[in-house]
């Protein structure tokens, strides 16, 4: 078994799998937004008056606002914080290289000879640094994995206890448009009602208005599409 290679891509495939859990955060952060709209709404309309229906909507929000906060901290553990281990710089090896080769050169009783244990001892050190920062950066996406499933899990049970509310904002909702009031004005033995007007008494007589101009037409307008100042003819 070539190991070299089964590091080598070990390693790459835990930077793909870093890459792949950031790239899954933009879908959980726009549905929080949605839904944390969503409980304004019904926060609104759950302080019109103290009944059962509103308690019952604000302890659900309660709920819904505890699993939100929860959500967006898992989602930043999620994203911050996290140290990856990558492969050295590449000049950096190649300065590594040729200092092996100057030192197992002067040792060695030829060259090629030198050049083959320089070029040994290089390849054993990067098996050993894939290896080991496949290792280190598997650790911690698992740990981000972690941190997302818990982020998604505060999501859902967000989901689920708005969707429980959503039939007592209905309820809430319909019961503001149908506690319109009617307001009665009492005077003396005449009582008066939104629907019943009060007899108003004709206008006074207008004098006849002074005779005015002919009212210019407007000039038409020429639109220039795509341009900031329409042009008149």
């Amino acid at each position: 078994m070539d190991t070299y290679s089964l590091y080598k891509d070990l390693y790459f495939h835990e930077m793909e799998r870093r890459d792949q859990l950031n790239r899954s955060l933009s879908f959980p952060v726009g549905l929080m937004a949605v839904l944390f709209g969503a409980a304004i709404v019904m926060y609104k309309a759950a302080t019109f008056s103290v009944s059962t229906a509103d308690k019952i909507i604000l302890a659900f929000l309660c709920v819904v606002a505890i699993s939100l906060v929860a959500t967006a901290y898992f989602l930043i553990r999620t994203y911050w914080g996290h140290t990856y281990s990558a492969m050295p710089f590449a000049e950096d090896l190649h300065s590594y290289k040729v200092l092996l080769s100057d030192y197992y050169k002067s040792a060695a009783t030829s060259a090629d000879a030198g050049e083959a244990s320089a070029q040994s001892k290089l390849a054993t050190y990067v098996e050993l640094e894939f290896s080991k920062n496949a290792k280190i950066n598997a650790v911690v996406n698992d740990a981000k994995s972690v941190f997302l499933f818990k982020a998604n899990a505060f999501l859902v049970s967000s989901i689920v206890f708005l969707g429980i509310s959503s039939p007592f904002y209905l309820y809430v909702t319909s019961r503001q448009q149908d506690s319109v009031q009617k307001i009665q004005i009492i005077q003396g033995d005449h009582v008066m009602t939104q629907q019943q007007q009060p007899p108003k008494s004709p206008p006074p007589a207008q004098p006849p208005p002074a005779h005015k101009p002919e009212p210019t037409a407007p000039p038409s307008r020429l639109i220039r599409e795509h341009t900031e100042k329409p042009l008149r003819k």
